[in-house]
């Protein structure tokens, strides 16, 4: 699952993304040798960024894991249909924008 942290992480990244297509129209990179060249799009350059952003983030919190398995045990754990919603939507949009 993404966490709130890591989908605020990437649509930083995609808005400043966007933000600098807008302001020039770059060229793709050109990275030469005597033999080889690459070129990378501005769209490639992008999820090696969103990609990086992800890869930093912890997969497993253990802590909050603790807890709740903490909360299932005790018969406390209640789920709200709210926050339900809210991931629901913030997950769509992060599929919308990627």
């Amino acid at each position: 699952m993404i966490s709130k942290s890591q989908i605020q992480s990437i649509i930083k990244a995609y808005s400043t993304q966007r933000i600098e297509e807008k302001t020039k129209k770059e060229k793709p990179r050109n990275i030469k040798t005597d033999k080889d060249r690459v070129e990378l799009s501005t769209e490639a350059r992008f999820y090696q960024l969103a990609l990086s952003e992800i890869k930093r983030a912890p997969e497993i919190r253990k802590e909050k894991v603790e807890a709740l398995k903490a909360q299932i045990s005790k018969g406390t754990y209640s789920v709200s249909g709210e926050k339900v919603a809210e991931k629901l939507l913030e997950r769509a949009i992060v599929d919308e924008l990627i």
